[in-house]
């Protein structure tokens, strides 16, 4: 996990950085996960958000689509966590995920949303947080409301074509 925070922080762009993850395998087999971790936890440990991320993850989905599913498994562990997670992380990864979603789209949002317990009348603060920028970037992304829809129109329209998610 060293070796990947250190390529990750000492890349001079999202391409050399890319490129040093796959010369180093760091993109196979059980590196791959822990490489979706780290990129995750570097996110949100930055004081904004840093579209740095958001690209490079869209670039290794790109590269290596068991990422996708991945990622989704990574978003699950932070999720389970938020109530030992601070907002400036909860709000990075909302942001991160906004642009995996809607400006990379390599996820889908439901599948990846849809282990938080929203019935729950007492929200936590961290999912309230993360719901909330999530959701206002996607609707001040959009200059109609209808075109807001389609995210979760797609999501689920894939979803029920498909009839799993684990290759979100």
């Amino acid at each position: 996990k060293r070796v990947i925070f250190c390529i990750i922080m000492g890349g001079t762009d999202i391409e050399d950085t890319f490129e040093k993850l796959c010369r180093s395998s760091m993109l196979q087999n059980r590196s791959e996960r822990d490489t979706v971790r780290v990129l995750m936890e570097c996110c949100g440990n930055e004081k904004s958000y840093n579209k740095f991320y958001g690209h490079l993850a869209a670039r290794i989905c790109e590269f290596q689509p068991q990422s996708k599913f991945s990622l989704q498994l990574a978003y699950w562990d932070v999720f389970k966590q938020f109530d030992s997670i601070g907002a400036r992380k909860v709000a990075n990864l909302a942001k991160l995920l906004f642009h995996l979603v809607v400006t990379h789209r390599v996820l889908r949002i439901l599948p990846v949303i849809k282990t938080l317990d929203l019935s729950d009348d007492d929200l936590d603060e961290s999912t309230l947080i993360f719901l909330t920028i999530l959701l206002s970037s996607i609707l001040e992304h959009f200059s109609e409301p209808a075109q807001a829809k389609t995210i979760f129109a797609r999501s689920t329209a894939t979803t029920k074509k498909e009839g799993s998610d684990e290759d979100a």
